[in-house]
């Protein structure tokens, strides 16, 4: 109980959200292996278990909807940086495996990257887990500068981003 408490309020005082719902978690150290995303046991499932149900930000919907537009002009076959990063959010294929790190799973494959929806998932979880509480400008440094790139935002690549951003939010 007090594991879902500590989420909820998380939940709320990062994305500003309504929690609907907790679910009973175990209070195990270790998760049995069966609570992990596989092939026979999709993420949805896992992410169900694990995280509180919440209605999406409207801030943070419109915050991936600009980053949608900045990092690859809403195409999600885009590829960049010599072709790791891709799709609409131009996602690293570190991040893929940073996001299943956080899920405690493997939810997300590569592939994913070029799913709009999928990208946008994996934005979520990245910006919940690493950007709790923080403003839409912290964010996006996040975004481009990695999970500390909040205290990066004094560099001139960071602030062209913001700015980039800012005309597009």
């Amino acid at each position: 109980m007090k594991y879902a408490i500590l989420i909820m309020g998380l939940c709320i005082a990062a994305l500003g959200c309504t929690v609907t719902h907790l679910v009973n978690r175990p209070q195990t150290p270790q998760e049995p292996r069966e609570a992990l995303a596989s092939p026979e046991r999709p993420a949805k499932a896992v992410l169900a278990e694990r995280w509180p149900t919440v209605h999406r930000d409207s801030r943070l919907e419109r915050l991936l909807d600009a980053l949608e537009r900045v990092e690859s002009g809403r195409d999600t076959q885009a590829i960049g940086d010599g072709g790791d990063s891709v799709g609409i959010l131009q996602i690293s294929t570190i991040m893929v495996r940073d996001v299943n790190r956080i899920l405690r799973g493997t939810a997300y494959h590569n592939r994913d990257r070029l799913d709009r929806e999928k990208s946008r998932a994996m934005a979520r979880v990245y910006f919940g887990h690493y950007c709790r509480g923080m403003s839409w400008e912290r964010m996006a440094a996040c975004w481009v500068a990695g999970p500390d790139g909040y205290t990066q935002m004094n560099e001139p690549a960071v602030k062209i981003y913001i700015a980039k951003v800012r005309r597009v939010i």
